[in-house]
């Protein structure tokens, strides 16, 4: 390992002392980083559901979009196991908040994607601890300015959803953040 990735992995590992073994973290911490865990497989799993749903409905702008995640999460997952677990919670939640923003403007915030938004900001705040808490306070106000531009801005990259098309995109969005 050369110098410099030991510095980064040094900065970024939430054990103080590096060179020694891993000590017993504090249980928040512990508990926000299976959290973190929790959220990658289930954003995973969101992102495969909803590639799907949006290939049966020819939606392949979504598709696309909501197929990308899931490469992220496989990223992701794999610097988390190799230490790097302030990146990966990082890379994660910033990712998470603009797919979702993307997203809505794919057909505009009338389809009520935004509705995501909650479960975001609840997951930054419960998988941040410790000395990472700041990472939640500068994500939190990361994704209240994004969800202010996409609530002010009616950028759309497709035709507006009318009808039957929208009460579905509605219904699908707000079961998801349900569940989520």
């Amino acid at each position: 390992m050369s110098f410099f990735s030991q510095k980064i992995r040094d900065y970024f590992s939430t054990n103080p002392n590096p060179y020694e073994k891993e000590p017993e973290l504090d249980i928040l911490v512990q508990k926000g980083n299976t959290l973190h865990v929790i959220l990658l497989w289930l954003l995973f799993f969101y992102s495969l559901v909803y590639t799907v749903i949006n290939y049966f409905q020819n939606a392949h702008t979504e598709m696309l979009m909501t197929a990308i995640p899931m490469a992220f999460v496989v990223v992701e997952y794999f610097l988390f196991l190799r230490g790097f677990k302030i990146i990966s919670k990082l890379m994660n939640m910033l990712q998470v908040t603009t797919i979702v923003g993307l997203l809505s403007m794919v057909h505009s915030p009338q389809n009520c994607g935004l509705a995501f938004y909650i479960p975001i900001l609840v997951g930054t705040q419960l998988t941040f601890f410790g000395r990472e808490r700041i990472y939640a306070h500068i994500l939190t106000v990361y994704i209240f300015i994004a969800l202010l531009f996409y609530q002010t801005t009616d950028i759309q990259f497709e035709e507006k959803l009318t009808g039957h098309a929208l009460e579905v995109d509605i219904f699908v969005n707000f079961l998801g953040a349900a569940l989520a």
